[in-house]
């Protein structure tokens, strides 16, 4: 599966923002728009999106 930049960034701004237990699928659907297999598969290939895209490491400083 594909997953952008875009699409990653919206579910690490839910999980950053903590307004919902991401392994809560339907509301990280609803918070994101992503569908559920983006979303699966963005849980199961976390660290590898991390490390491609950086973002998680940029909104860590971004909040520092």
């Amino acid at each position: 599966m594909e997953i952008t930049k875009e699409m990653f960034e919206r579910y690490v701004a839910v999980q950053m923002s903590g307004v919902c237990n991401m392994f809560d699928l339907p509301m990280v659907w609803l918070k994101t728009g992503l569908s559920k297999e983006a979303i699966k598969w963005i849980m199961m290939h976390y660290t590898e999106l991390e490390k491609k895209y950086k973002v998680a490491e940029g909104y860590n400083e971004q909040n520092a």
